[in-house]
């Protein structure tokens, strides 16, 4: 492929206080792209200070003035977008050489395929296990309770018996590395923006699958994902966040039944059972990090369930 061919091929990340991951990502980044824009949600840490430096590559960088999240920052990612494929990649993913024009190439021949997701491997070089089912209430469930940790059989979120190294259709990829085109987001009406982080991808692939589009995953290249993020430094609202986004979605795809008993199990069942996870594994400092996440998360319950019954106004 010559050097001088552009990629029809914009990338959306969503920046917020990603610190030295936003730079190792753009580094990895092949400046073939049409675009790389930067929604930076008013991070107050030094992760943009080095943008200037990357000549090469056509940065567009949109600074809100407040952290809008991850969902409502993608869509204002792609009001930016001009190309007819669209990348949304975390800024703690790496992209090993090569893997973005190939991904390009061969999402452009699946013409079966509306979203795709590659190989993602940590910082040991493992491929990590990152596909998953759609969820359900028994799913759900069987986290909650720690079957899916004890039981061989108990059902799983995670495609976690295949060795995702062949590439195969799948119920949904990971959002760390997401490519759609715009034909599809624009038929999907964008990511919900009720979901402030977590959840916002499997809702989109859930939407997609429900209108006979499918997800495909790439295993032939590879990216290294870190994980976490700039949520780690946060653990008590990326917990947070990640119950009020379970529920959320249970209250917009499951029946009224289902969509309760996720809650009051979320609510009532779920502390126990991740605080004797905890004391068992012998981690009772994380157990400050649980108490903070589910005091914030009875504040807010009657706002998440109003908002969960509520219509999204990007969907």
């Amino acid at each position: 492929m010559p050097k001088t061919k552009i990629l029809d091929l914009d990338i959306v990340i969503v920046n917020w206080n990603s610190g030295s991951h936003l730079f190792d990502c753009l580094t990895s980044i092949d400046a073939r792209v049409r675009s790389v824009i930067i929604v930076d949600n008013a991070s107050t840490d030094n992760s943009l200070k080095d943008i200037s430096t990357f000549k090469d590559l056509p940065i567009n960088l949109v600074r809100n003035k407040r952290n809008a999240g991850f969902a409502k920052g993608c869509n204002i990612g792609m009001r930016h977008s001009q190309a007819k494929t669209v990348l949304f990649l975390n800024p703690d993913v790496i992209l090993s050489e090569g893997a973005l024009a190939k991904s390009y190439e061969a999402f452009k021949y699946r013409q079966d395929a509306s979203i795709m997701g590659i190989q993602l491997r940590d910082k040991h070089n493992n491929v990590t296990k990152t596909c998953a089912n759609f969820p359900r209430s028994y799913r759900i469930l069987s986290q909650i309770l720690g079957l899916d940790r004890i039981l061989p059989i108990a059902p799983r979120h995670f495609m976690s018996k295949w060795d995702h190294k062949s590439s195969r259709f799948v119920p949904q990829v990971m959002g760390a590395f997401f490519m759609t085109s715009r034909l599809t987001y624009d038929q999907l009406g964008g990511f919900d923006e009720r979901f402030f982080i977590y959840y916002e991808e499997v809702d989109f692939a859930y939407r997609a699958f429900q209108k006979g589009l499918r997800s495909y995953f790439f295993a032939d290249v590879y990216a290294y994902h870190f994980g976490g993020g700039s949520s780690s430094k946060v653990k008590d609202k990326r917990l947070f966040y990640s119950l009020q986004s379970r529920i959320l979605y249970a209250f917009k795809h499951f029946g009224w039944g289902d969509a309760w008993l996720v809650l009051l199990a979320t609510l009532f069942i779920e502390p126990i059972t991740r605080s004797v996870h905890l004391l068992l594994s012998f981690e009772r400092g994380s157990l400050k990090v649980i108490g903070s996440a589910y005091k914030m998360l009875f504040k807010n319950i009657k706002k998440i369930v109003k908002n969960a019954y509520s219509r999204s106004d990007t969907v």
